[in-house]
């Protein structure tokens, strides 16, 4: 059996990161820190397309489609 390759850790601190970004939101920090915000919120979704190509590639064609458009929807949708 072929072993699976580790998952890049910014792709487990990031989610981690936005959500203690998101608890910090309470102290009322002004603008920058809404620009941090952003940015914790964009590499969260980069870390969640991340996930979801990995399980593509492991599922193949034509499940890996649908768990990507599914990975997609939700992220829109939230």
């Amino acid at each position: 059996m072929k072993a699976l390759p580790a998952l890049p850790i910014w792709t487990i601190v990031a989610p981690i990161a936005g959500w203690v970004l998101l608890v910090g939101q309470g102290l009322g920090l002004g603008a920058a820190y809404a620009a941090v915000l952003a940015i914790g919120l964009l590499a969260g979704v980069l870390a969640a397309v991340h996930h979801a190509e990995v399980v593509a590639h492991r599922v193949g064609e034509p499940y890996g489609t649908l768990v990507l458009a599914a990975a997609i929807t939700a992220i829109e949708v939230a």
